[in-house]
């Protein structure tokens, strides 16, 4: 019983397993990105999307900069957001598989200057475009005015109802009939001016930095995995050992 298993443990390692992609961008080449503009308010003045050589965690790093004028009080709402896709980081249910599991990891800062008096906060969603439809995970990393040092948020999904499409509505397709998935996120900024009605708020701006985004996804298949040759080799080999060792036993007793 102990060969028996033995030979199992050693043969395991050798089946073919799922498909698994890992992607990763710490440089943030603005070649490399594709770049959506979403809806803007009316007195952000200018959004500056870049890439920054130094001062990433550690050196390059994605930033996103929201520069916003005077501003009428009275709960007036201040707010952008910017959609960005690696064209690159490709998944095709079709070839590679249905999708198990889905794993984003990414390092986010937030900086505003002394003229941003009331809080901003800084979201950021993990994204799938699919058929053109822009995807948005249900979990959101938010960062708050106070937040300047670095933070690794990870977010892991198994279940294309953590996503949904415009309006909140509709899923990605995870199954084998899926068609091509890209990947990137969303960034977006919020802020309301709380002053009094007659009153401004300042002049400012709000920065998010972003850095060392990394995906990993793990398909899965309806069919029984199908062994390598090395694993043949070696569990025929191992029968033939069990063999023997059942004949020596029998001529044993």
């Amino acid at each position: 019983m102990k060969l028996l298993l033995a030979v199992l443990l050693a043969i395991a390692p050798c089946w073919a397993g799922p498909v698994i992609a890992e992607y990763f961008d710490g440089v943030f080449s603005f070649e490399d990105w594709n770049l959506t503009a979403g809806s803007t308010s009316a007195t952000v003045t200018n959004v500056i999307v870049e890439q920054v050589l130094a001062g990433g965690n550690p050196d390059e790093f994605h930033r996103q900069r929201m520069e916003v004028g005077q501003t009428p009080g009275g709960g007036t709402q201040i707010f952008y957001n910017r959609y960005m896709v690696n064209p690159s980081f490709v998944w095709n249910p079709g070839t590679d598989g249905a999708i198990d599991t889905m794993t984003f990891s990414v390092d986010l800062r937030l900086h505003s200057s002394a003229g941003i008096t009331p809080i901003l906060t800084a979201f950021y969603q993990p994204m799938i475009i699919q058929n053109g439809t822009f995807y948005l995970s249900n979990t959101t990393f938010a960062r708050a005015t106070t937040d300047f040092e670095w933070a690794t948020f990870v977010f892991a999904t198994t279940q294309a109802t953590n996503w949904a499409g415009p309006g909140g509505s509709g899923s990605p397709d995870f199954s084998e009939s899926g068609a091509e998935m890209q990947f990137g996120f969303r960034m977006s900024h919020s802020l309301v001016c709380n002053a009094q009605v007659g009153n401004f708020c300042g002049e400012g701006h709000s920065e998010s930095w972003v850095d060392n985004y990394s995906l990993r996804i793990v398909g899965v298949s309806d069919t029984a995995p199908i062994p390598e040759p090395a694993s043949v080799i070696l569990f025929t080999s191992g029968l033939l050992v069990l063999a023997v060792w059942g004949r020596r036993q029998a001529a044993r007793t």
